[in-house]
This record gives structure tokens, sequence and C-alpha cells, in this order.
């Protein structure tokens, strides 16, 4: 029984882990995550910037011809504090400047558990 109990610690020393909790293994999206309202037309096309200068350099793209579309378009790993985005429909283009982002920390297996995840959602408005 005393080795069962030593062979525990170790294993608790040994992981990193205070032991007195368990963590999940839930994995994170970090970065923006532009969302795309369930109700926009199709086709629609949706541009992400970023902001050097006078100049805009495209940092992901999502196209839509079809019904069935994730609405989702993710820049991963980034802690932008400025993004524009384009989007496009059949009504026309819009493009919103979105200055300030404010960005979550999470820990979605638990806390003192690994990974932080840092991100931010907008939406995307329509034209």
């Amino acid at each position: 029984m005393r080795l069962r109990r030593i062979a525990g610690l170790l294993l608790c020393a040994t992981v990193g882990s205070s032991c007195d909790h368990d963590c999940t293994l839930i994995g994170c999206i970090q970065g923006v995550l532009v969302l795309v309202p369930s109700t926009t037309p199709v086709p629609y096309k949706v541009e992400v910037f970023k902001p050097v200068g006078a100049a805009l350099t495209l940092l992901n793209t999502l196209e839509c011809s079809a019904q069935v579309c994730d609405g989702v378009v993710h820049i991963p790993d980034t802690t932008l504090e400025r993004v524009i985005v384009r989007v496009t429909t059949p009504a026309g283009t819009r493009e919103t400047d979105f200055p300030n982002l404010m960005y979550s920390r999470t820990y979605p297996n638990g806390p003192d558990c690994g990974p932080l995840c840092v991100s931010a959602q907008i939406v995307a408005p329509l034209p």
C-alpha cells in the first residue's frame, strides 16, 4: 500500500501536475475568428486584412458559393490589434475596420491545465 502511494506521488511530480484535479484534453483555436451571419446570401466572399501603413495585407479568405459553408474565417496564432474585414455579396461590398480587437484568455482543459488559449471573435457586417 505504501509503495503504491509513493509511486503515485512520483508520477504526479514527473508529470508536473498537482494531482488534486483532473485535466481534460480539449484543444483550442487560437487567433482571430471572423464569424459570418447565417443569413448571408450566397454567393459571398469574406476577406480579412492586416493594415500595414496605407496598404492592406491579405491574411485569409472564405468564398462560399453553396448553401453549406461553415461561415468562419480563422486567422490562426495571432494577437493582432487591428484587422479589416471586407464582405462581398450580391447586394454589394462592405469594408469594416476593427481597430481594437479584444482577446479572451481561457484554459479549456481546466484551471492549472494547459494550454492557454488566446482568441478574439468578431462578426462580419453585411453590405
